[in-house]
């Protein structure tokens, strides 16, 4: 890690595969995003920086860092974490944690009640994995596409629809394909896996847009 890549991270903005914590506070949610970047695409969770990309460097990198192993044992299947750390500033030190997307998936999160969820990311956000992208993540579908010349007729059709309007429900895309409900979700789920396109957690119906 070098500050320049440090620099590059904080003009990226959080993602699919980035976040930025300014401490380690509650190790529940810690665990939560290790487990989602995981089970997604893998991603760089760092320490030291604001949401709006301040560095504010850690108190203690040490702490730090068994605070990260500890939320990743957290996770019923363990989680690959490499640590890196970079003092930008005399007193002021980042702490970096990658973790790989996993082969052994999915990863799930026991909490203190012992109840076990799986979590992914869509965009910037971790959410809870449903049944049907759990399925995805033990059949491994989630294979990141080069191109669009891979997909067929009714996932690329989607893309070319979310380029024209803002968003689209699961109804409106079941509507617009003329494709079942069970059908209309696994596109959905896998193109969401594949990044191209992110789920949006609404009030009343969720919704998807291009990622």
């Amino acid at each position: 890690m070098t500050f320049t890549q440090i620099l590059q991270w904080i003009d990226q903005g959080e993602g699919t595969n980035l976040e930025f914590k300014m401490q380690i506070t509650h190790l529940s949610k810690i665990a939560k995003t290790l487990c989602a970047f995981a089970n997604t695409k893998g991603g760089t969770l760092v320490v030291g920086i604001t949401d709006d990309g301040e560095m504010v460097g850690v108190i203690d990198p040490k702490q730090t860092i068994t605070k990260l192993k500890q939320a990743a044992m957290m996770s019923e299947l363990p989680i690959v974490i490499q640590f890196d750390q970079l003092e930008i500033e005399p007193n002021i030190v980042i702490v970096a944690a990658f973790i790989p997307r996993s082969e052994n998936k999915p990863h799930y999160i026991i909490n203190a009640h012992g109840l076990k969820r799986s979590y992914i990311r869509t965009g910037d956000k971790t959410m809870i994995a449903n049944p049907i992208v759990k399925k995805s993540l033990q059949l491994d579908t989630s294979e990141k596409v080069s191109d669009n010349s891979s997909l067929d007729s009714k996932e690329s059709g989607l893309l070319k629809y979310l380029e024209a309007y803002p968003k689209i429900t699961l109804k409106e895309y079941m509507n617009l394909m003329n494709i079942s409900k069970r059908r209309a979700r696994r596109i959905l789920v896998k193109l969401v896996l594949e990044g191209l396109i992110r789920e949006i957690d609404a009030s009343g119906e969720n919704y998807y847009v291009l990622a």
